[in-house]
């Protein structure tokens, strides 16, 4: 009788790694905590911006009515109401502002220091716009013509000593300021002749201030030469006209005077005025 064949040996069983496993699970503990720390990332952020709108700025009413004068420089006064209604503080707080005539021509511009608003704190900030009224400068004719002023401005700060934003406004909430009164309005040179001739200006005080110093007006004929120029005191009160006389002893010779140039200096201050035609 034929002897059993012997049973089949079973394969030997596949040796696991059993590395593999646990790094499947750190790799999902750390995708997992990634999104969990993006989610509190976004959701803090979130917060943070939110939280911007706490911050209020606004022009009370008679901004830009406060005028003060330098060399060839009006400056206008904003007083900005800031309140800071969130839970961050403020810091870095820069409030920069332009102003231009309705043509477009930029005439006035304005940077703050920065500074720390707390949370829950109000205050006033005064922004005060410098005017350049200078000779050749787009703003010259401001001095001798009503006009009205636009303006514009922008805050930059940094939200939580990390985030920073910037966002622009207008003050008086219309992008416009107060109408803005000439301080030499209605400007006016005329020449009577004799021995010596006498030249007389006149103008309105269109300022909230009063405008006082030595006016010298240098007469010059047709051709742009100098006939002479007449030297007289200036007191215009505070929205007042203003005129007075002086002597002019012109050049030796037939100089015709055509137009005027006037120079104000003040204490403080001085204006050069915009060449007129002598009446």
């Amino acid at each position: 009788m034929a002897a059993p064949s012997p049973a089949p040996i079973p394969p030997a069983p596949k040796r696991r790694r059993a590395g593999r496993p646990r790094l499947m699970r750190i790799s999902r503990w750390l995708h997992l905590a990634s999104t969990i720390v993006t989610i509190l990332l976004v959701v803090a952020l979130a917060g943070a911006v939110l939280s911007a709108t706490g911050l209020r700025v606004a022009a009370p009413s008679g901004a830009g009515e406060v005028p003060t004068l330098g060399n060839n420089v009006v400056e206008l006064t904003i007083n900005l109401n800031l309140s800071n209604g969130g839970f961050l503080a403020i810091s870095g707080f820069q409030v920069a502002a332009i102003t231009w005539t309705g043509s477009g021509l930029v005439v006035g511009h304005y940077a703050s220091p920065a500074a720390t608003l707390s949370p829950h704190t109000q205050t006033t900030v005064a922004v005060g716009i410098a005017v350049d009224v200078g000779p050749g400068s787009p703003g010259q004719a401001l001095l001798t013509q009503d006009t009205s002023l636009s303006a514009e401005g922008w805050v930059n700060f940094t939200l939580g000593y990390l985030i920073p934003l910037s966002f622009g406004f207008s003050p008086g909430g219309s992008g416009g300021l107060a109408p803005w009164n000439a301080p030499f309005g209605n400007y006016a040179v005329t020449y009577a002749a004799g021995s010596p001739g006498t030249v007389t200006v006149s103008f309105d005080n269109g300022l909230s201030i009063p405008i006082a110093g030595t006016m010298v007006t240098t007469l010059y004929d047709a051709g742009g030469s100098s006939c002479g120029s007449g030297s007289l005191p200036v007191d215009a009160g505070a929205g007042h006209p203003f005129e007075g006389s002086a002597t002019a002893a012109l050049s030796p010779g037939t100089c015709v005077p055509a137009t005027a140039v006037s120079t104000l200096s003040g204490p403080g201050y001085s204006f050069t005025l915009p060449e007129v035609t002598v009446g």
